[in-house]
């Protein structure tokens, strides 16, 4: 995750999420803060054929 100052253009790193992905997010009603969900996933696909 990073942030943008919009008049230079200069990007900052502001996390240093290497394995995880964000799931979710919120930000609070206030707008100060920024709520994140972080984890894995793990998708399986079985394809079953001629069962009778």
């Amino acid at each position: 995750m990073a942030e943008t100052d919009l008049a230079t253009g200069k990007t900052s790193k502001l996390t240093n999420f290497n394995i995880e992905k964000i799931l979710n997010y919120t930000i609070s009603r206030d707008g100060s803060k920024l709520y994140l969900v972080r984890g894995n996933t793990t998708d399986e696909v079985v394809m079953i054929k001629n069962v009778r």
